[in-house]
């Protein structure tokens, strides 16, 4: 279930970043911005969610403290931006899906502990 949703919001993202470098004035991005800054983004966000994507289960802890760090960083600069106005309604929406799915996949249990749970099951 992880990588569906990983990989929908890969799919999300691309198709934001495509449609909003191919042609800005698109009713599709009416509600996105088309600045270079917020492409570089979505870029950067399209690249955490592939690094997610190809890594297998239990990642390292470092990437997962990196990746969590960003997605925790990325959640509240969406919010506190969307609060004041600075952001628009689909950034916002993208950056917090990005920020939420990232965080959630990087909270996975160890292999040790997983491990463990199935011997006690078994």
């Amino acid at each position: 279930m992880g990588k569906v949703i990983l990989m929908l919001s890969f799919l999300g993202i691309g198709l934001l970043l495509i449609v909003a470098a191919i042609d800005p004035n698109s009713p599709m991005v009416w509600l996105a911005s088309t600045s270079s800054g917020f492409f570089q983004l979505r870029a950067f966000m399209m690249l955490v969610l592939f690094a997610l994507l190809v890594t297998n289960p239990p990642r390292n802890v470092y990437f997962r403290a990196i990746v969590g760090i960003l997605s925790l960083i990325a959640v509240s600069w969406a919010l506190s931006a969307t609060y004041q106005n600075e952001m628009k309604l689909l950034d916002s929406l993208s950056i917090l899906e990005v920020g939420i799915c990232a965080g959630i996949t990087v909270l996975e249990q160890d292999l040790d502990t997983v491990k463990a749970a199935k011997r006690l099951t078994a």
